[in-house]
Parts: structure tokens; C-alpha cells; sequence
């Protein structure tokens, strides 16, 4: 498959997105870092090499200094970045006064034409968005990385509370996932999808556990499936009659009065991924992550913060091997570090995360900064080390100007 490369003014008339500052966007996606990264050992943990991996600074710099060491080896990049709703943009880059969709575009733009070129082959982008700019996002997307690399939208259930003052409550955001190659991420897909579920396995014979899952042919005549009668029963199944002969023979078919059984061993289960839905609603609500961090920290030092749960799904589901490295460069919080540490916990795999978060600073009479955050780099930091398990090791590095 030809993957299209990132987005082109070839000045022809064609069916595209465009806007005030786009080409200037592009441009800036392509001018080299005026910076480098320096190391922060005062707030680095020592662990075995290669650690985890945080950056203070803007990402539009950080990420093309990044390129360097990680260009084509990021698996999974996880990002939530500001919604236009009207407020002023932290990440405002000098494309003049222009209307709020297009001063989001062209933030967002040189960001994801440099976030592409991380990605492995394949690799799969997730960007987290509420319903203010989701249509151009789509757009943006389509047209840096390909529509034929559109993978799914999925819907998250954020609120499980009422706006009584909106006509309509919204209770969702959206999470856009892109391939960089979709032939390649297919390719994978036997190792792409959630952990498999391996309740209900009640029955045993001398392989083991297993339960029993219909062999019907959904769909019937309109999906092709073959109809024929077999053991007395009359239907249109899973399999060819030949096949299901031999399934039988192997002693896998359960014959019941009206209806044919399979053996579905959990062995085989444990072996496969689950394939994931469009609709992600459990322990995914941003009260319950607001204060799960506030535990954490023992203050209410940020708002909103994205679910754990969500980016660890994100994380299992499509960077599920040794060495995988998960990207954050819209960071905030910390909540894709510790993600990757839970999703490490928990399988046992060695992933690495990377973070970056602007040093914006907290407001001068907020929770943040009475305990002493000043930046939300310094909260991200501070999460990042109590989360960290003993023996990873965590690197800070800051982005510092050419000339320092």
C-alpha cells in the first residue's frame, strides 16, 4: 500500500482543507529546532537503561529534536490536546489574529505532520477531542495520514452527571484513531486488541477448561455461509459440511436436540486479543479520574485530567510488546506515564512512555500552586515520581535554547 505523505500546497484546485495560516504551519513543522535537550538529574530517577523518558518544553520543538532518537520507533502516541472553546491558546504560535478554528489548526497541524514521522509503520495515533473542533480534527487527520488510515472513532463516556443548562447534555468525548500504515497494522493483528476475557470457562475435559459458543453462520444466505443438515440438524453454519465433520471427529461439536455447540477452549482464548469496540463507558468518567489524582497527590492541584483507565486501554490494546514506546507530548498531568507503568504491572510487559508538558504556569491563587507547583511541568514531574515503581529509572530532560 502507497502511505500518503504528510499534507502539500501544490497550489491545484482539489478537494481539501485549507485555511488562513496552513501553509505557514507546514513550514513550521519543517524549520529546524532552535533548542536542544539538556538533562535534569536533580528531578531524574536512576534505573536501568533505557528509563522512562520526560521533557519540559514546548512539543512543537521537543518533538523535532525527539526525531533524532525515535524517529520510526514509536508505537502508539496517545494526545489530548486543547479544545478551542473560545479561551486563549497556551500553544498560540505567531500566525496572527485569525478566527479561533483556524489559530487550532495551525497549532495542531505541524504537530501532527511531526508525530507521523515517530510512528512506526505500524504504529497507531489516538487523539482524545469534544465535540468543538472533532469535524476539523477529522479533517486534519484525513489529510495527514491518509483517509485510508482511518481507523475507528471511539466514543467515551466522560459525565455521568446532567448539564441542566444545555439543551442538550454532553456526557462524551471522542478518541480518533489513525494508522501510519493500515496494511501494516493489520498485518499485526493478531497481537492488536484488548486482553481477552476468561470468565465463563466452567466446563473441563482432558484438554481443560472450555465453554461452549454457538456455530451458526451469522448473516445465514446474505454472508455466504453454507446450509446444510448435519446430526440431525438443519442450518446455516460457521463451517463447510467437511469441516464441521471434522470438528466433530475431533470431538469439539456438541449436538443438541435444535442446535450445534463448539468447544471453545481458554487456552485458545488467552492466546488472542480481543477486538475492541466504539464505545468505551466503564471507570472512564473525568470525576472519577479528578479525584483519583487528587489522592494521589494529596491536593486538587489539576483539572480534568484524562482517565488512567482510558489511555491504559489505548496502551493494551495497541502496544502490547516488550520495548513498545507510548508518546505523550500534550501530557498535562502525567496520566500516559502512569498508564504505561499500570499496563506494565499488570502484564508484566517492559514498555516505555515518553511525556512532554509545556511549563505553563498554574494561576497564582490555585491549589497548584499553594503547595508549590508552579508550572504544570513540576506537576507532571511530581506524578511521574510517585507513580514510578522501584528499579525504573526516570529521565527529565528540559528543552534549553541553542545558545545556553
Amino acid at each position: 500500500m502507497t502511505r500518503r505523505t504528510a499534507a502539500t500546497d501544490t497550489g491545484e484546485e482539489r478537494y481539501e482543507l485549507t485555511w488562513t495560516g496552513k501553509r505557514a504551519a507546514l513550514a513550521a513543522a519543517r524549520t529546524p529546532s532552535a533548542g536542544r535537550l539538556v538533562a535534569d538529574p536533580d528531578r531524574s530517577i536512576d534505573g536501568p537503561a533505557p528509563p522512562h523518558l520526560f521533557v519540559e518544553g514546548d512539543n512543537l520543538e521537543v518533538l523535532k529534536l525527539l526525531a533524532a532518537e525515535h524517529a520510526g520507533h514509536v508505537r502508539l502516541i496517545y494526545i489530548d490536546p486543547p479544545y478551542a472553546t473560545g479561551n486563549a491558546f497556551v500553544y498560540n504560535d505567531d500566525f496572527g489574529d485569525r478566527g479561533r478554528h483556524s489559530r487550532w489548526l495551525s497549532m495542531m497541524l505541524p504537530r501532527l505532520v511531526l508525530a507521523r514521522d515517530l510512528l512506526t509503520d505500524d504504529g497507531l495515533i489516538a487523539v482524545s477531542i469534544d465535540d468543538h473542533e472533532t469535524a476539523q480534527l477529522r479533517l486534519l487527520l484525513d489529510e495527514t495520514f491518509g483517509t485510508d488510515n482511518f481507523v475507528a472513532t471511539v466514543c467515551v463516556r466522560a459525565r455521568a452527571s446532567v448539564s441542566n443548562d444545555r439543551l442538550v447534555s454532553p456526557s462524551h468525548h471522542f478518541v480518533h484513531l489513525y494508522a501510519r500504515d493500515i496494511g501494516a497494522l493489520s498485518a499485526r493483528r493478531t497481537g492488536f486488541g484488548l486482553d481477552p476475557v476468561l470468565d465463563g470457562f466452567d466446563l473441563t475435559d482432558e484438554r481443560g477448561p472450555y465453554r461452549l459458543v454457538p456455530l451458526d453462520g451469522p448473516g445465514g444466505a446474505k454472508k455466504g455461509n453454507p446450509h446444510y443438515e448435519f446430526q440431525g440438524v438443519t442450518g446455516y453454519w460457521r463451517y463447510s459440511k467437511r469441516t464441521m465433520q471434522a470438528k466433530y471427529d475431533a470431538g469439539l461439536v456438541v449436538v443438541r436436540p435444535r442446535a450445534l455447540l463448539q468447544k471453545y477452549y481458554r487456552d485458545d482464548a488467552a492466546a488472542k486479543r480481543r477486538t475492541a469496540t466504539t464505545w468505551w463507558d466503564e471507570e472512564m468518567q473525568t470525576s472519577t479520574a479528578t479525584r483519583r489524582l487528587r489522592e494521589l497527590m494529596g491536593e486538587a492541584v489539576f483539572d480534568s485530567p484524562k482517565p488512567v483507565e482510558l489511555v491504559r486501554r489505548l496502551v493494551t490494546m495497541a502496544a502490547n510488546e516488550d520495548g513498545d514506546v507510548v508518546l505523550d507530548f500534550f501530557a498535562g498531568s502525567g496520566t500516559t506515564g502512569q498508564a504505561v507503568l499500570e499496563a506494565n504491572t499488570a502484564d508484566g510487559r517492559r514498555r516505555r512512555y515518553i511525556c512532554v508538558t509545556l511549563p505553563e504556569p498554574t494561576a497564582e491563587r490555585s491549589e497548584a500552586r499553594r503547595v508549590g507547583y508552579r508550572t504544570v511541568a513540576d506537576i507532571t514531574v511530581a506524578r511521574l515520581q510517585r507513580v514510578t515503581p522501584e528499579g525504573e529509572g526516570l529521565e527529565v530532560r528540559l528543552l534549553v535554547p541553542e545558545n545556553t
